[in-house]
């Protein structure tokens, strides 16, 4: 690890839709048979993607996936970057942790929205905020894909609400473009401190994104 002193707050919901792997999840219109993919889009055809997911077509949407077997699992906003964002000297100490260094905070749940150990998207790298000596924020990235790296935040309570989150998310986000991937963020759609936080960072909504999975045998 090395010591970083930028030049130049919430807990952000990380989208477990993309994250958590262990449960089968499927894209709602992606990966079902054909004869049901074309149902579906001749269903909604003529509902616009800014209105698809009003309340009444998720329903209508639910019970047609529980005669499947399936139901809704969560849907998420989702957030890049592709420019670097300037970051002016405000004396907060940052620390920045790459993939082999990132072990250490396996099992510690204070920072389970920034680091989520998953073999199918590891850890890649991470930045935490350092005040008297104790980490109290920490964000991290993860490759969830080969050209894409996901940013999750978590910020200690009592340090919430004083810009913590958007400095380690922006200068995470600049690690990451500067490593050659774009950043994306992912939240959830009522998590509106987080989203700010996205926006904050030079973010921009690109794509909203809604999974299914199987229901369980209990249920």
């Amino acid at each position: 690890q090395r010591d970083v002193i930028v030049d130049g707050g919430v807990n952000g919901a990380r989208a477990k839709a993309v994250r958590h792997r262990n449960q089968q999840q499927v894209p709602i219109l992606r990966r079902q048979r054909k004869a049901q993919h074309g149902s579906r889009r001749q269903k909604y055809a003529d509902t616009g993607s800014e209105w698809f997911f009003e309340f009444g077509n998720l329903k209508e949407l639910e019970t047609q996936l529980n005669g499947k077997g399936y139901k809704i699992k969560m849907a998420h906003p989702f957030f890049i970057s592709d420019e670097l964002s300037f970051l002016p000297d405000d004396g907060m100490q940052i620390m920045i942790f790459h993939q082999e260094e990132i072990e250490r905070f396996r099992g510690d749940e204070r920072w389970d929205e920034a680091y989520v150990f998953a073999e199918e998207a590891p850890d890649v790298i991470g930045a935490a905020a350092v005040v008297g000596g104790e980490i109290v924020g920490m964000a991290g990235a993860s490759a969830d894909s080969p050209t894409m790296r996901q940013i999750g935040i978590n910020v200690l309570p009592e340090y919430r609400n004083k810009g913590i989150a958007v400095r380690l998310v922006t200068v995470l986000k600049n690690l990451v473009l500067q490593d050659g991937y774009l950043p994306f963020y992912g939240t959830s759609f009522s998590h509106i401190a987080s989203q700010r936080v996205a926006l904050a960072a030079g973010f921009r909504c690109a794509w909203v994104e809604l999974s299914s999975e199987r229901h369980t045998e209990e249920q």
